[in-house]
């Protein structure tokens, strides 16, 4: 018996038996109305492109797969986005762009120059008016140090700086020496400033007692003798207080208040009484006549917790 295969095709193709036997004029006519057969199914029906090709038969695959199409409004877009030009960002060597180019400008380009001209003017005149806060800042903070922590010279110059702000006439002693004189309104002050680790001591009440004796002499009048101390200066102001610690002792108020009538002032207060005067809210005659009839230990303008800012820790 003889086979015969249908293949879909749009050109005849030659088909012969598994014995390569020659068709009969019957099965060459049975062949011939196969093909013609294959090519009604594959003819595009109405209402489609007649240019579509017919699906081919692959090993595994019914049709072959369709392309994908772009958009045409998509690709139009992207086509005149590439090929819009942009502005150069790059000058030319300076070989070729000679110095007389610049005579000549893009009309808008006298605007952006001009606005350049003043940034910068305006970045001059804050740069300066930054510097000068950062001063007077960087004064202030040196002050605040100073008559919290500091000794010796700077502390004795940091105090006579408050007391000039306060409109009070300051003489200074000899260089060497840390005695000053302050008058106001009447008031003759022998003041000795000093410094120390611990509490102060019957040295320093002797010495200031000194400081007096000497101004006796040389002006004819008794000053009152006032001792600025800076007692337990390495320590932060809370723990100057704490596990009985005490700036000045008892031992010292037999000399101090009974014999010699001083008036003993700590510089933390007198921070404290230097930014109540920034605030406005001190009366400097007031604070000088206290000062001047205190005997012992001063005891106003202890509150200094309300300059104290709370810094938080990230």
């Amino acid at each position: 018996m003889k086979k015969i295969f249908r293949v879909r095709h749009s050109e005849p193709v030659d088909v012969v038996d598994a014995e390569d036997a020659p068709m009969t004029a019957p099965e060459q006519d049975e062949m011939t109305r196969e093909q013609t057969d294959v090519a009604a199914e594959s003819a595009p029906s109405p209402g489609q492109n007649g240019n579509q090709r017919p699906p081919t038969m692959e090993a595994g695959n019914a049709e072959a797969a369709r392309p994908v199409e772009r958009p045409v409004a998509e690709e139009g877009a992207q086509s005149v986005r590439s090929d819009r030009p942009t502005m150069p960002s790059e000058s030319p060597d300076e070989d070729v762009a000679q110095v007389w180019v610049n005579q000549y400008v893009i009309p808008e380009m006298e605007t952006i120059l001009a606005e350049i001209h003043d940034l910068e003017a305006s970045i001059r005149e804050l740069e300066r008016q930054k510097a000068e806060l950062e001063k007077r800042a960087n004064q202030r903070a040196i002050l605040r140090n100073m008559l919290l922590t500091g000794s010796g010279l700077p502390l004795k110059r940091a105090v006579q700086y408050v007391f000039s702000e306060f409109g009070v006439s300051v003489t200074s002693g000899s260089k060497d020496r840390s005695d000053i004189v302050l008058t106001y309104g009447g008031l003759d002050f022998v003041t000795d400033v000093v410094a120390a680790e611990g509490p102060m001591t019957l040295a320093e009440i002797r010495q200031l007692n000194h400081r007096v004796e000497e101004f006796i002499e040389q002006h004819g009048r008794q000053p009152k003798g006032l001792l600025i101390a800076n007692p337990f200066a390495q320590l932060p102001l809370a723990e100057r207080m704490a596990e009985g610690r005490i700036a000045f002792p008892d031992q010292l108020r037999l000399l101090a208040e009974e014999r010699y009538k001083f008036c003993l002032l700590t510089t933390p207060q007198l921070f404290v009484a230097y930014c109540k005067f920034k605030e406005g809210q001190l009366d400097v005659g007031e604070f000088m006549t206290e000062l001047f009839e205190t005997l012992w230990v001063y005891g106003n303008h202890r509150d200094i917790e309300r300059f104290r800012v709370t810094t938080e820790v990230a």
